[in-house]
C-alpha cells in the first residue's frame, strides 16, 4: 500500500541562483542521429565486454532510489544543516522508508542532504541502513570544484573534496562515489589530460579501498556523452565507471537514451532510471522504460536501477506513487526479460 501521506511535491533540485537549475540538453552529435541510431539500435550487441564486475544482485533485487528523489522529505543544501539528526525528516530515516513505505532493497545517498559527516552521524546512518536491510550503494557528489581543471591547485582541491566522500562512502560501507567529470559552470575548456591525470589518482585509491570512482553524463562538459566514452576510454582504468543518466539524453527521446547507453556499455555500472515527467497514472510518458531496460539488458548489464525524480511535479504529483510506479515497470520489465532469456 502507498504511505497515508505522500511528500508534497518535488522542489527544485539547485538552488534557485546556480544557473544548473536547468538541466541543459547534451549537443545532438552524429553518433546519435538518424539512420545510424536506427541501424545500431536494432540489434543492440555489445561494444565490448564489461570490464568492471556489476553488483552481485538478482533480478528481484535490482532497484534503487535515490534521496534526490525524496528532497521534499530530506532537505538539501543550506536547510540540510539546519536539520537536527533527531527531526522526523532528518536523512537518518531514509532506509527505513525506502525499505519499509517503498518497498525498494538499495539506496543511493546525495551529497548535498547529509547535514552531518561526523563519525557518529555517519555510524549511526550505517546503523539504520544494516537495521532497515536497505545498504548505500552509491553517493552522487555535487560540488563546485572542478576535477578537470587546468589548475594544479583547483585540481590538487578537487581531489582532497573528492577523497572525503570516499572516506564518507567507505564508512558507510558504500561501493562508490559519483564525481563530476568538470564543474558545473567551469568557463575554461575542458582539459582532458587534467581529468585523466585526477581519476586516476583518484581509482587508484578507490580501488586500495575495494571502491570504485563513477562519473556520470550529467553537468557542464559531461553533457556531451561522447566527451564522457572519450574520457573513459582514454583513461582505462578498472576502478573507473559510469553512470548512464536516462534524462540527460538529448531529446530525452526513447531511441536517445538507448543511444547514450549503448555509447557508455563497456564503461556501465549503474543507471539513473529518472523519472521526467507522469501522466495521472503515474505512467512515465518521457521515453518507453520497459523497452530502454530490456536494451539495457541485452547490452549485458546486470546492475542497480537507481529511480531519480527531476521533473516538473504539478499540484497532484506525489513522489511516493510516482517511484512505486516507475519501480513496477522497471521490475516488470526486468521480469520479463529473464523469462524470455
Amino acid at each position: 500500500m502507498f504511505p497515508a501521506a505522500c511528500a508534497r511535491p518535488l522542489p527544485a533540485p539547485w538552488p534557485a541562483d546556480a544557473d544548473c537549475s536547468r538541466r541543459r540538453p547534451l549537443p545532438r552529435r552524429e553518433l546519435l542521429q538518424g539512420a545510424l541510431v536506427a541501424a545500431t539500435l536494432a540489434l543492440l550487441p555489445p561494444a565490448r565486454a564489461f570490464a568492471a564486475t556489476p553488483p552481485q544482485v538478482s533480478s528481484g533485487n535490482r532497484l534503487a532510489i535515490t534521496t534526490v528523489s525524496l528532497r521534499a522529505r530530506y532537505p538539501f543544501g543550506a536547510r540540510a544543516k539546519e536539520t537536527r539528526s533527531q527531526d522526523r525528516t532528518s536523512l537518518l530515516d531514509a532506509p527505513d522508508f525506502v525499505a519499509r513505505d517503498l518497498g525498494l532493497p538499495h539506496i543511493e545517498l546525495w551529497s548535498l542532504q547529509f547535514p552531518d559527516t561526523s563519525a557518529d552521524y555517519l555510524d549511526t546512518l550505517r546503523a539504520r541502513s544494516e537495521a532497515a536491510g536497505c545498504p548505500v550503494c552509491n553517493i552522487q557528489v555535487d560540488n563546485p570544484h572542478n576535477l578537470a581543471s587546468p589548475d594544479a591547485q583547483e585540481r590538487a582541491a578537487a581531489i582532497r573534496a573528492a577523497r572525503t566522500w570516499l572516506d564518507i562512502a567507505q564508512r558507510l560501507g558504500a561501493p562508490s562515489i559519483r564525481v563530476n567529470l568538470g564543474a558545473p559552470r567551469a568557463q575554461a575548456p575542458f582539459a582532458m589530460d587534467a581529468a585523466c591525470d585526477s581519476f586516476r589518482e583518484l581509482a587508484d585509491e578507490a580501488g586500495a579501498r575495494g571502491m570504485l570512482v563513477l562519473t556520470e553524463n550529467h553537468l557542464g562538459p559531461s553533457r556531451d556523452a561522447e566527451l564522457v566514452a572519450d574520457f573513459l576510454d582514454r583513461l582505462d582504468h578498472p576502478r573507473c565507471r559510469v553512470i548512464v543518466d536516462w534524462g540527460n539524453s538529448a531529446p530525452t527521446g526513447t531511441d536517445d537514451v538507448l543511444a547514450t547507453t549503448r555509447l557508455l556499455a563497456p564503461w556501465l555500472h549503474l543507471v539513473s532510471a529518472k523519472g521526467m515527467a507522469f501522466d495521472r497514472t503515474y505512467t512515465e510518458t518521457s521515453y518507453d522504460i520497459a523497452r530502454i531496460v530490456q536494451a539495457s539488458e541485452k547490452l549485458g548489464f546486470r546492475g542497480l536501477y537507481s529511480i531519480e525524480l527531476f521533473g516538473e511535479t504539478p499540484a497532484w504529483f506525489c513522489a511516493d506513487e510516482a517511484a512505486k510506479a516507475m519501480a513496477r515497470t522497471i521490475g516488470s520489465a526486468l521480469e520479463n526479460f529473464d523469462a524470455a532469456n
